[in-house]
């Protein structure tokens, strides 16, 4: 398996949702039961290399894919504990092997056929962090495997549920910002941004408007502009459950 080339694919990806700045967006919120709803959240076609962890994914599945027809790419969601911690769903990325690791299944959750894929040290590919590494030495975990990635429609909104946090961008100086709701705060839809000491990350929670995140991201001009975006756009508030539109 040719890494150099794998690293040459997954180099021309971005980490960041700075692909909302050509999107209108809309946010819903919920603030009695804590749920917020961004449509459209997600772009995946044509196959984006700018995005967080499910676009980046299904990006590189299928680029991957394509330029190593024999090699088995299977998707994962699991948990990265070195750089995402706090209120985030999961972590996406991919494991490479030459042979197929989901033994004909379609999906694998089992303590025990996840134990059976991990014995095997499969390649594992992290289109978001550009990272390629065996496995065994990764720290990652892994909650669930995909036979293959599904076919997504061109955009998709996300449901944030209480107490969830999306993350948004990655500074310069490796502070991850995240959008989440807080009931300490008016408008209820707030930021996150996660500073990182060594092992030690610290959440620090800020208002839509509070200046200390424009001071934190100084220099990162692109993050800014995103974080502008989303201030500039209005919330449509509702005491009604939200659905996610399908």
């Amino acid at each position: 398996m040719d890494t150099n080339k794998i690293k040459e694919i997954i180099s021309r990806y971005q980490f960041g949702k700075e692909n909302l700045l050509q999107h209108n967006l809309k946010i819903i919120c919920n603030p009695y039961d804590g749920d917020i709803l961004l449509d459209p959240f997600f772009f995946y076609k044509p196959p984006t290399k700018i995005g967080i962890c499910p676009e980046l994914r299904h990006t590189a599945y299928l680029e991957i894919s394509q330029e190593f027809p024999n090699i088995s790419v299977t998707p994962v969601l699991g948990r990265d504990n070195q750089s995402f911690v706090g209120r985030r769903d999961g972590h996406w990325y991919l494991l490479l092997s030459e042979n197929n690791l989901m033994n004909g299944k379609s999906e694998i959750e089992s303590s025990e056929e996840i134990s059976s894929v991990i014995e095997q040290d499969p390649l594992l590919v992290d289109p978001c962090f550009r990272l390629i590494t065996k496995f065994s030495g990764s720290g990652y975990k892994i909650e669930k495997l995909y036979n293959k990635e599904e076919d997504i429609k061109q955009e998709t909104p996300l449901l944030l549920k209480k107490g969830k946090a999306i993350p948004l961008a990655i500074s310069d100086k490796n502070e991850i910002i995240y959008l989440t709701g807080s009931f300490e705060f008016p408008q209820y839809v707030s930021f996150l941004y996660q500073k990182s000491d060594k092992d030690k990350h610290t959440m620090i929670p800020c208002d839509l408007e509070d200046p200390t995140l424009d001071g934190v991201l100084q220099g990162n001009d692109e993050i800014i502009n995103l974080i502008n975006h989303i201030r500039k756009t209005p919330i449509e508030y509702t005491d009604k459950p939200i659905q996610k539109p399908k």
